[in-house]
Formats: structure tokens, sequence, C-alpha cells
């Protein structure tokens, strides 16, 4: 008999420790951690310039299609510097982008233009016989004049120069995707 009180004893013992670890542990769960400040929320993404609205466009550079690889994109300056670019294929950015432009850069184009004297430039070099071109379509508005060249087949190789630096200047800019304001 006093093994069996020993026992009792030694169990009830063991069940009220039980008891009070338990509690103690619920008491330190119910307890509020302690604060922490929430890291700082990361970077707004950048916004896109909102597009242009009937804005006149300064600059226009278009590459089309050939039976290859050629780029095909659409480019858009507007005159208070507002970009769009909408690429479509075999280039690095496919689909709609918006950016801003700094009036040295269109300057710069402009300054090229009048040296390689492109607003006296034929409006069209082509052969309509040979199908496998790709056309590159170059326009710029001066004094409310806009003028165009369609390059596909023998253009005056000074062309290549405002290509080059539109070509520049693409890359350099941050590009903002968007969607396209003129979309069906």
């Amino acid at each position: 008999m006093k093994t069996k009180n020993i026992l009792i004893t030694a169990f009830a013992v063991c069940l009220a420790f039980i008891t009070l670890s338990s509690c103690k542990d619920k008491k330190q769960a119910t307890q509020a951690p302690d604060i922490v400040a929430a890291p700082p929320a990361p970077p707004a993404p950048p916004t896109a310039p909102a597009p242009p609205v009937e804005a006149p466009v300064a600059i226009e550079y278009r590459r089309g299609a050939c039976f290859g690889t050629c780029p095909i994109f659409n480019l858009k300056v507007y005159q208070d510097g507002r970009a769009t670019y909408e690429g479509k294929n075999f280039v690095d950015m496919i689909g709609f982008y918006y950016t801003n432009f700094d009036k040295k850069d269109m300057d710069n184009i402009m300054s090229i233009a009048e040296s390689i004297r492109f607003f006296e430039m034929q409006d069209e070099y082509d052969n309509k016989g040979i199908t496998d071109l790709p056309s590159t379509y170059f326009s710029l508005s001066k004094d409310g004049k806009v003028k165009q060249v369609k390059n596909r087949y023998q253009g005056p190789k000074e062309l290549k120069q405002l290509y080059e630096a539109m070509d520049q200047l693409i890359a350099k800019y941050k590009w903002v995707a968007g969607e396209n304001p003129n979309k069906d």
C-alpha cells in the first residue's frame, strides 16, 4: 500500500508539473511577440510616360519585313520628346514601349539629317521587281513640313547615318512596357 501511495503521489507531482509547464507555454504563446518593423517596400516600378494624344510627330523610323529575319518595328518620337516603340519581330523588345527622348538627342538627329541633305532626297528608293528586300521608312518634321523617305533599294548610303543614330538612341534609353493606345 505504501508503494501504491508513493506511486500515486509521484504521478500527481508529475501531472502537476506537466500542467504548470503547459500553462506557462500557453501563457507565452498568448503574449504578443515583439513588434518588428516591416522591411522597406521595394521601389515602385517606373511609370510610363502618358501616350501622346494627337501630338505632332517629330521623328518616325520604321523597318519592315523581308523573307528572312529583318527587324520589324515602329518608333515615333513626338515633338515634346515622348516616344513610343512597337517591336513586332526580330528585335529585342517585342510589344509596345514608352520613354522620353532628350531634346539634345532630337536636335542631333536633325543635325545629321541636315548634313546628309535628307530634306532634298527623293521620297522613295525602290525596285519593284525585287521582292525580298525590307523597307525602311524615315520621316522628320521641320518647320511644319514632313519629309518621309522610303528606302527599299539603293537609297543614298548617307541614310545609314540616320538609321545608326536612331538605333543607338533606341538602345540608349530605358523603355517601359505599356499598352498601345491605338490598338483596336
